[in-house]
């Protein structure tokens, strides 16, 4: 869904790259890290998505949470936590990038990359 809580499907992401955003209202450290993220994902709309992945503990934090220009996975969606178990997230915040073509996994450290690399994270992601 985006952040507006329309369903989107798997197309809307039309080849970008995505960023698995592993994140929750109540950790200081996503607090900080979202905004930027944020504006990463506006300056790059053409080729980046975010998809929140929800960590809170109810879906009304979710949704006070979720920034604006996110798409997000439906919190009482199974898929939340079969993500997060599949691609061992323990820790938040956590970015996982994927190639939105093959679903392979470019890194798990997006959030390092865009916090020391703001402005090339993304180009790097495509190379």
């Amino acid at each position: 869904k985006d952040d507006a809580g329309v369903q989107q499907s798997a197309g809307a992401l039309g080849g970008k790259i995505v960023g698995l955003y592993f994140s929750a209202s109540w950790c200081p450290p996503c607090c900080k890290f979202s905004p930027e993220l944020s504006k990463l994902r506006a300056a790059h709309s053409a080729d980046f998505a975010v998809v929140f992945v929800s960590c809170d503990r109810s879906e009304a934090e979710m949704k006070s949470f979720i920034a604006k220009g996110f798409l997000h996975i439906p919190f009482h969606s199974a898929a939340r936590r079969a993500i997060q178990e599949k691609l061992g997230v323990s820790m938040l915040p956590t970015l996982v990038i994927v190639d939105a073509t093959s679903g392979k996994v470019l890194t798990d450290w997006g959030r390092a990359a865009v916090t020391r690399n703001p402005k090339g994270c993304v180009k790097s992601w495509k190379a």
